[in-house]
């Protein structure tokens, strides 16, 4: 059970948490901003009203926008399945094809050494 909540801590989910929670903020942020140019074509909107109305703005959708998806997203993280033995033995023979090969460039290499690394590491943890 440990091993699962060890997903969350690597790189891509990692990654993909700042990419939800970036999008949500960015998303608020504009909708605020297209708001506030609506608003300025037909009246005089107050900066401190405006400031007070965007802050309470952001408190009532934050939760929705950002939150929300960020559990769904660990939730997701957490439920999926591992893959099973078989997978794991098929991509290890792929990398180790792939590095018997001499047509590899020097990126390619490392990548192919690395997830041979991951996959041995991974039955190593079992």
């Amino acid at each position: 059970m440990i091993h699962r909540f060890s997903r969350l801590l690597q790189p891509a989910a990692l990654l993909g948490f700042a990419l939800i929670t970036l999008a949500g903020l960015a998303g608020i942020e504009y909708s605020l901003n297209s708001h506030l140019r609506e608003l300025q074509r037909g009246y005089r909107v107050d900066p401190n009203t405006w400031q007070t109305y965007s802050a309470e703005v952001r408190a009532i959708v934050f939760p929705d926008v950002v939150l929300m998806p960020l559990v769904g997203y660990a939730a997701a993280l957490l439920l999926s399945p591992e893959p099973g033995k078989g997978d794991r033995a098929a991509v290890r023979r792929l990398a180790r094809r792939k590095l018997s090969g001499d047509v590899l460039t020097q990126d390619e290499l490392e990548f192919w050494a690395r997830v041979e690394r991951e996959v041995s590491d991974v039955e190593n943890l079992r």
